[in-house]
């Protein structure tokens, strides 16, 4: 069973599988008066969940449903989705998908503010993709063609999120860098897209989502970046 808890601590998701299933079922718990709430997520595998800012959904990665009796098919075509606590799982919203990639795995999470959601999209090249979009601007129907792309290019590098202050982010990366380096990027998430499928291959910005790249930390010829986290 995975838990996850809301930034103020009175709710709790758990992902628990069933039957021996890889499938697993996403419920949430009022820890203040121990009673479970009638949400309930399905489709979920590898269930990376993060709150969004105002503690009142989450987003979340799933696969579409499958027939009955392809269990044990390969899971293609994983959906960013946004959940409304309170709501039905129908009710919930698409945020993100690589239609033309089925393959690849995709996860998301919120900035340490609770400003931003940041998609990351991963292939088996050792190589990520990191698309954007500002949660100020509101999380609903419109959010899909809010999302730009930062770093599209799935055979560029990896990237990781650490942190950000404002519009500028912290990413760790093995770009020019095989044994790592931290880097600051300029993120301008309200450039829009000229083309509004958030599609890699046929994204068009109309100005670019990134002003400016600069290094934090520069590699080591002989010790390896293996991880960076923020302290306050």
């Amino acid at each position: 069973m995975e838990s996850q808890s809301i930034m103020d601590g009175e709710l709790l998701t758990c992902a628990v599988t069933q039957s021996g299933s890889d499938s697993k079922i996403v419920r949430f718990k009022n820890v203040g008066n121990m009673t479970d709430l009638p949400d309930t997520l399905l489709y979920t595998k590898w269930p990376t969940m993060s709150w969004s800012g105002d503690d009142k959904g989450i987003f979340y990665m799933r696969y579409p449903p499958k027939e009955p009796g392809s269990d044990t098919t390969v899971d293609l075509n994983g959906q960013i989705f946004y959940h409304r606590i309170g709501t039905s799982q129908d009710k919930d919203l698409l945020i993100f998908e690589f239609p033309q990639f089925p393959k690849r795995y995709i996860t998301s999470q919120v900035s340490n503010d609770g400003n931003y959601i940041i998609v990351i999209g991963q292939d088996v090249n050792n190589a990520s993709v990191i698309y954007m979009a500002d949660l100020r601007d509101g999380i609903d129907a419109t959010l899909k063609n809010r999302i730009n792309p930062i770093f599209p290019d799935p055979y560029d590098a990896n990237y990781f999120y650490i942190t950000n202050v404002g519009s500028t982010f912290l990413f760790q990366t093995n770009k020019d860098a095989s044994n790592g380096k931290l880097i600051t990027v300029k993120v301008n998430t309200h450039c829009q897209s000229s083309s509004k499928e958030n599609k890699v291959d046929s994204t068009k910005t109309a100005c670019s989502p990134v002003s400016s790249i600069s290094t934090f930390v520069e590699e080591s010829k002989t010790k390896v970046i293996d991880w960076a986290l923020p302290f306050d």
